[in-house]
Formats: structure tokens, C-alpha cells, sequence
């Protein structure tokens, strides 16, 4: 509304401001409404000159134009209207960003010890842990057919428990490798020894294996291949990380990717190779000794092969090329189930840049000795290296196999690459879970690489 009220000129007041002769009178309005404005024969210089609104004369003036000064109005509110929705959208991302860092961080960070400890109850060794894992489509406990069907038979989860009963193993302890800026922790493992090796005689061709995210040596994962190495001849040590399983807490106590684990997985290969104590029966030469991982593992051990050049060997299942690629495959699914799947686009990186600060915080850097960094370094000695991923999983997407062995192609010097891309789930698992639902397969492509690793006839392969 104006400040005060609106009168109309008179024909006097038109002929005092044009100083037209009396008996003139002003001109007439011509109205269009195609274009809510009105048209007139006087001039624009009037200081009566027709206001959109049809005043004309001081009201005109005084007004300021009504229709101009409701256009104006009409700019301001719009104007308004915007920047309140542009506030509101930017509040609404900027909560969704807190909410969903939080689940990140939780999830890629925090270490819950109910998971990562779990199995390690002191009452449960090689003599009964077989019975007392978790198996897919069966759970916890004893697996049967009607359970494991068609993925797998209980038949093989038996053998594997008579194997086991029948050559026990034990825990041995050891330290992370030093490195400057990583904690140096106590780790303990599974020693498991091969079927054949007999005390006193020659040691056979030992395998550290690695343990994936959230897991432990006592996982059914690392303990199935552990038996299936162990039975083709190798001996096993299967590592803990840091915070994981039997081994110590660290200081920080995160998820810390690939700063402190390569040195982690190296202390376990250091101890494996060199058996410092004697309790292993005999230090090895470095070629006969390799390493294998899963998932988060796995992605370790292509770590700790770019990082250390006497490794001869690294068998990886479903290894992630990078932290970020994981979490941000995760954080789609999530955003899908939430319904705002759109905006990912919009909140994966400003998440994934606050989960780096929050580990950056804690001195931990997740982004240390990825592959990209650390291969290229190695020695042109052409070290074998086995790749396996599943077409359909879920967890690690098949794109970060293809990003490894594109990686890995760019150096033939450097690198014997395999590689097996398996299909198919085992009931409703996807993600490492081929050496359970292919064993024999699985295990055949395990004694063909390790043995000619090793130098040793595959014949009986």
C-alpha cells in the first residue's frame, strides 16, 4: 500500500502543468488488455503522464506508478522467495552432509570390537572353531545340507573340522613392521601347518594370510582357505590387524585402511619368513614366502606387494582400488534406500572429505599407499600376481578389479598378472565367497600359482 491516499487529477491540474488553453481537456487512455498496460497521446515528459495503473496527473506522480511499484514489489517478493529457498536447500544439505558423515564415519572409522573380536573366545581352538562359525545360509553352528544347499555341502564343512582336529596349530605372537609416523603393535595369529610338514624335516612354502574389513583370523573366509592351503602343502599364517581379533589395540583405534595395515600384514610376512623364536621350525628365504588377502585384505596386500620388493608372491580376492570408490558404492545403496538417491551426486565427496578429516584428526591418513602409489615402485623382477572378483558383488564392485589390472598392465615389467572373474552368489552372499562355492575350482587355480610361485611341480594340481 502507498503511504497515503491516491486522488485523481482534474482537467485544471492538466492544463496548469501543460499550459494548454482553457477548454482543453486532457487526452483520453486507451486501455490494452492483451498487455495489462494502457497507452496515451501525452507526452512522456508530463509530469501527468498515464501511470500503468491508469492514474494520471500528481496522483500519478505522488504513486510513483502503481503498477511499476507492484512490478517492484512483485521482483522483491520473488527475490525473496528464492533466496528463502535457496537457504532452505542449502540447510537441507547441509544436514543431509551431517547425517550421512555421521553413518561414515561410523561405518568406515569406528571400531566396534563385538565384530572385529568376535570367535576369539579363549574356550574355542582348531578343534572346535569349525562348528562354532558363522556359514553362509546356515548361520552360526553346525552346517547341514539343508542349509548350505546349493552353495555349498556340509560334507566339505565336516572334512574341514576333521582336518583341523587332526592338525591343531597354534597362536604365536609378533610385532608390526616399524616404520616411521605408524605405532608399533603386538599382533598374535593362526600358525597352521601344513599337512605334510613333519618336525625336522624340510619346511614347506608358508602363506600369510589377511583378514578382511570388520573381520578376524576366525572368520569362516580366512580359515577356509587357510585348510585348503594347508591341505595342497602350504603352511599358513593367518594375521590379525591392529584392533582386530588377537592382537592389540592401537592408539587410535579406527579402521585405518592403508596407513598402519601394509605395516601390520609386513610384521606377520617379517615373522613368518625369519621365525625369530623357533617356533615355526626353521626361518625361510623371502621367495618362499607370499601372502593372500580378502576384500580389505586383499586390498593390503596389493599394498604391501607394492611396498616391500621380496615379496615373490600375492594371491588378492576382491581387493578395493581405493577406500573412497568403497564408501562411496556403499553410500549410493544407502541414499537408494533412503530415497534421495538423486542427490548423491551432491553429498558423496563432501562426506567422504569430512570421514578423511575425521581419520586426519586422529593421525591417520586412508589414503596412504594406495596401489596407484605404491605399485609403480616395484622392481622389474615380474612377480606374479593372482586377482580374483566376482561379477555380481555388491560389496567391492567388479570396476575396482578392472582399475587394479589396468594399473597393474601398465607395468609388464614388473608384474605377472592373472586374473579369474567368477558369476554366481552362494545363497545370499556375493562378496568373497567363490573359494566356498567353487572350492575345487578355486582350489585348483590356488595349487597351479602357489606351486609354480614357489618353484614346485603343479603335476599333481
Amino acid at each position: 500500500p502507498l503511504a497515503g491516499p491516491i486522488e485523481m487529477a482534474s482537467a485544471e491540474d492538466w492544463r496548469e502543468a501543460e499550459g494548454s488553453p482553457e477548454g482543453s481537456n486532457p487526452p483520453e487512455l486507451e486501455f490494452d488488455d492483451s498487455e495489462s498496460s494502457v497507452s496515451s497521446s501525452a507526452t512522456s515528459s508530463s509530469p501527468f503522464r498515464t501511470s500503468a495503473c491508469g492514474l494520471t496527473g500528481a496522483a500519478a506522480a505522488a504513486a510513483g506508478g502503481c503498477c511499476a511499484c507492484s512490478r517492484r514489489r512483485a521482483a522483491a517478493w520473488c527475490g525473496g522467495s528464492c533466496c528463502f529457498l535457496v537457504a532452505v536447500g542449502l540447510a537441507g544439505w547441509f544436514a543431509f552432509v551431517h547425517y550421512l558423515t555421521g553413518l561414515a564415519i561410523k561405518r568406515m572409522l569406528i571400531i566396534e570390537e563385538d565384530t572385529t573380536r568376535r570367535f576369539c573366545r579363549s574356550d574355542l581352538d582348531m578343534s572346535n572353531i569349525t562348528r562354532n562359525l558363522w556359514w553362509p545360509g546356515c548361520k552360526f553352528g553346525a552346517a547341514d545340507d539343508q542349509c548350505s544347499q546349493p552353495c555349498y555341502s556340509a560334507k566339505l564343512i565336516a572334512e574341514m573340522d576333521a582336518f583341523n582336529k587332526a592338525h591343531p596349530g597354534k597362536l604365536v605372537s609378533y610385532y608390526s613392521r616399524d616404520h616411521e609416523g605408524v605405532e608399533n603393535i603386538p599382533l598374535e595369529g593362526w600358525w597352521l601347518p601344513a599337512a605334510s610338514e613333519k618336525s625336522g624335516g624340510t619346511p614347506a612354502p608358508r602363506i600369510v594370510v589377511q583378514h578382511g574389513f570388520q573381520g578376524n583370523s576366525n572368520y569362516f573366509r580366512p580359515l577356509l582357505v587357510a585348510y585348503m592351503l594347508r591341505k595342497l602343502g602350504f603352511s599358513v599364517l593367518v594375521n590379525n590387524f591392529r584392533d582386530h581379533g588377537y592382537s592389540d589395540n592401537s592408539s587410535n583405534h579406527i579402521y585405518e585402511w592403508g596407513d598402519a595395515y601394509p605395516y601390520d600384514l609386513l610384521g606377520a610376512w617379517d615373522y613368518a619368513r625369519m621365525d625369530p623364536d623357533g617356533a615355526l621350525g626353521a626361518e625361510l628365504p623371502s621367495s618362499k614366502v607370499g601372502v593372500l588377502g580378502f576384500s580389505k585384505g586383499a586390498f593390503t596386500c596389493v599394498n604391501a606387494f607394492g611396498l616391500e620388493e621380496d615379496l615373490p608372491a600375492a594371491w588378492v580376492d576382491s581387493p578395493p582400488f581405493t577406500p573412497k570408490v568403497v564408501f562411496a558404492h556403499g553410500a549410493v545403496k544407502e541414499m537408494t534406500e533412503m530415497g534421495i538417491a538423486f542427490m548423491s551426486p551432491l553429498l558423496v565427496d563432501p562426506v567422504w572429505d569430512r570421514v578423511e578429516s575425521a581419520a586426519a584428526e586422529r593421525g591417520v591418513d586412508l589414503n596412504a599407499n594406495l596401489p596407484a602409489e605404491v605399485l609403480p615402485r616395484g622392481p622389474d623382477t615380474k612377480r606374479p600376481i593372482y586377482v580374483v572378483g566376482n561379477k555380481g558383488d555388491d560389496t567391492v564392485p567388479i570396476g575396482e578389479m578392472e582399475s587394479l589390472l589396468a594399473l597393474l598392465a601398465e607395468y609388464p615389467e614388473k608384474y605377472s598378472v592373472s586374473s579369474w572373474v567368477a558369476e554366481g552368489m552362494c545363497l545370499e552372499e556375493d562378496h568373497c565367497v567363490d573359494h566356498l562355492s567353487k572350492f575345487d575350482e578355486y582350489s585348483k587355480k590356488l595349487c597351479e600359482f602357489w606351486k609354480q610361485c614357489f618353484g614346485l611341480s603343479a603335476g599333481s594340481c
